[in-house]
């Protein structure tokens, strides 16, 4: 089961102090914090995204760990965080015999601040073990993204705290 909740979580983390502390747009001339709804229907199509990664007969670690910034933080319930994609991509291919029929990341709260983003919200996640019979996991989220160079926005930090 720990394995299943850890295959839930597939990835999230807490809040960075940058953002705690005004995120990176403070002291930058002409910088601005003022997030559009461009921005915020920006971040949660990506969160929703990176749910969508999730589900596969078996997963796509790589698909999954594309969305993670190189530093990309995943936080497993009660684990060590597993840091850049390559990690993450390695650590998720150990499920390779789940299948995942659904995964679906609702964003409750997002608040974008420059090229920062926070999302809260909740997952559930329907899982297929192998040899055991589907199991239904759920619980909330919370996801960090920056936005690059490119205007795309990845995932700095994950965790996920099941139910």
């Amino acid at each position: 089961m720990t394995r299943l909740l850890t295959l839930g979580v597939l990835s999230l983390t807490v809040c960075s102090t940058a953002l705690a502390q005004g995120g990176p747009a403070r002291g930058r001339p002409g910088a601005s914090t003022a997030p559009s709804a461009t921005d915020t229907a920006d971040v949660n199509g990506t969160v929703r995204a990176y749910g969508a990664s999730l589900i596969g007969a078996p997963p796509d670690p790589s698909k999954t760990a594309a969305f993670y910034t190189k530093d990309g933080e995943m936080l497993p319930p009660g684990g060590v965080p597993v840091v850049g994609p390559d990690s993450i991509r390695s650590m998720l291919s150990e499920f390779g015999k789940f299948v995942v029929e659904s995964e679906t990341m609702t964003p409750r709260s997002t608040t974008v601040m420059g090229r920062h983003a926070v999302v809260w919200g909740d997952y559930t996640q329907r899982a297929i073990p192998p040899g055991q019979p589907p199991v239904n996991v759920g619980g909330r989220f919370v996801m960090e993204l920056e936005r690059q160079v490119t205007g795309k926005w990845l995932v700095r930090r994950l965790l996920v705290q099941p139910s």
